[in-house]
């Protein structure tokens, strides 16, 4: 006999948070052989972080001589080298709670553990993927990330759907980027906000070919 368990059941026994509740209980069960979810500390986390971000780049040391060329590739981040994350979940894109992954996944990418696990209560084609590389990923796979952890700790009352952003640095530093202004880059002066002034080609040109519109469709009609 299969017993059901409930997505937020499922997230308090990866967290041992039922253990305070009803201790003899869960160990008679033994936890329904439910392990722990590994949570990995901050320094271990970063120092995945700093590997991840040494495998992106690769510095050419080459030596010419008279008899002898050698050329060496050695994995090494240059100071100016970062990373970008996202603190924002892609399930619901609120700002994320319990910092997950696949332990198996190629990326640094987190998402939340609550989230990830109501995404899976129903039956369908997807469960159990990862939303970052849609790779299978078991609960007994997923890692809790340290790093991430602490990010969400400094910056998670100022993350919103607009600026979410982090940025990595190889030194292990991290800064809260800004809003992104890519959005407003091709926005007219006076567009939405009532100012600026109107240029050569502005109203008397668009009205023209608004009343030209007009006069053809109105022709099309008649025609019909």
């Amino acid at each position: 006999i299969c017993e059901y368990i409930g997505p937020d059941r499922l997230y308090n026994l990866l967290l041992r948070k039922d253990l305070e509740e009803a201790p003899k209980q869960l160990e008679e069960k033994n936890y329904y052989n439910i392990p722990p979810l590994d949570i990995w500390s901050f320094q271990d986390s970063l120092n995945v972080a700093l590997q991840y971000l040494n495998k992106a780049t690769v510095v050419i040391d080459d030596s010419d001589e008279e008899d002898n060329t050698t050329t060496t590739t050695t994995p090494k981040a240059p100071a100016s080298n970062s990373l970008t994350f996202s603190l924002l979940c892609n399930y619901s894109m609120k700002a994320i709670e319990t910092p997950v992954r696949g332990r198996n996944c190629r990326h640094f990418q987190c998402y939340d553990l609550r989230n990830f696990l109501h995404s899976n209560s129903t039956v369908s084609g997807g469960r159990w993927r990862c939303c970052v590389c849609e790779d299978y990923v078991s609960i007994r796979d997923l890692i809790c990330c340290g790093l991430f952890t602490r990010m969400l700790e400094e910056h998670r009352s100022s993350v919103t759907g607009s600026r979410n952003k982090v940025q990595f640095s190889a030194d292990g530093t991290w800064e809260l980027m800004g809003v992104s202004k890519l959005r407003y880059q091709n926005k007219r002066p006076g567009d939405g906000d009532g100012g600026g002034t109107k240029g050569e080609d502005d109203a008397p040109q668009d009205n023209t070919k608004r009343g030209r519109m007009s006069d053809k469709n109105d022709h099309e009609i008649i025609l019909l």
